[in-house]
């Protein structure tokens, strides 16, 4: 009975918020010219593009941290060394892809289990992928805590004080997380494979992704030129993160755009420009990466087959 329980709120949770996203999605299309949009893209340069392109494959690499800490738990655990080449080969094709589609990191365990199985068990790949996934979420309530502190102490007059609970729940998340998965002297709880300094890592490693994140994001638009401060609207950024997070879609696709077009034009950004900022960050910090992950996957595949079948 409590499964159908939790099944029939999960079912009403993500009902309410594609309803939502749906609504508020309607409303902006209505109160905008795409014409303005497509206007506004052709305005960029090529070495604006170029530099925007630039910013979006450097703003992922913190991702490959977390298979670095993946490989040294594994190679504690007996998993042959790699080589460095086949290590940056398979971190980058599994956080490019995952990235954009990871299906709640189902894409992302899998691609590890097939690069990181080899001479080992596949399992304890697996298991050790998920345990090391917990701390996804470390970096982004850090940054929670700087946000809510900045809000309300620095930035008097912000007008994002009213996401406030948002930023403060967030902020509880790493401390939970570290509190309960960090290894203790003779019982380690639930990280019972990740030592205190490859959990350390992994946290630095998620604020190195939420921190890439937001740099790509504000890059691009300091090279739209768009006439606001980016530290006025940093906090948006990580509240509607934040927020989309809990829809379990892979970026909070859906929900961090409408919460940032709402955010934006808070701050007298027209809704076209920003829906323009959004399809570049989107464009260039996943599908971008996804595309090159994507080539380099197959190409090592057919190489694979390749030599099979010599």
């Amino acid at each position: 009975m409590d499964k159908e329980h939790s099944l029939i709120l999960k079912l009403i949770f993500f009902g309410s918020v594609l309803v939502f996203v749906a609504n508020q999605v309607a409303n902006i299309a209505n109160g905008m010219s795409w014409q303005d949009i497509w206007q506004r893209m052709g305005q960029q340069s090529h070495m604006t593009i170029l530099l925007m392109i630039l910013a979006g494959l450097l703003g992922v690499t913190p991702m490959l941290l977390y298979d670095w800490v993946t490989i040294r738990v594994l190679e504690k655990q007996g998993k042959p060394k790699m080589e460095r080449k086949e290590f940056l080969l398979a971190a980058w094709v599994t956080n490019t892809i995952n990235n954009l589609a990871g299906f709640g990191g189902l894409v992302g365990a899998s691609l590890r289990a097939s690069f990181y199985g080899k001479q080992t068990n596949r399992k304890m790949v697996l298991v050790t992928v998920s345990k090391v996934a917990l701390f996804m979420l470390t970096g982004l309530s850090v940054w929670s805590f700087l946000t809510f502190i900045d809000v309300f102490f620095i930035q008097s007059e912000s007008i994002f004080r009213s996401y406030w609970i948002w930023l403060f729940g967030g902020s509880f998340l790493a401390p939970v997380i570290f509190l309960f998965c960090l290894p203790k002297e003779k019982d380690l709880v639930l990280l019972n494979v990740l030592s205190k300094r490859l959990a350390w890592s992994a946290y630095w490693q998620s604020f190195g992704q939420w921190t890439g994140a937001l740099a790509v994001f504000l890059t691009i638009g300091k090279l739209m030129r768009i006439d606001i401060s980016m530290f006025s609207i940093y906090p948006m950024f990580m509240i509607a993160t934040l927020i989309g997070m809990l829809t379990m879609v892979p970026g909070g696709m859906g929900t961090f755009d409408v919460l940032m077009i709402l955010g934006m034009s808070q701050l007298s950004v027209r809704q076209d420009v920003a829906v323009v900022w959004l399809l570049y960050y989107r464009l260039f910090y996943y599908v971008l990466p996804f595309l090159t992950g994507l080539l380099l996957f197959i190409t090592h595949t057919g190489c694979q087959n390749q030599s099979i079948f010599r």
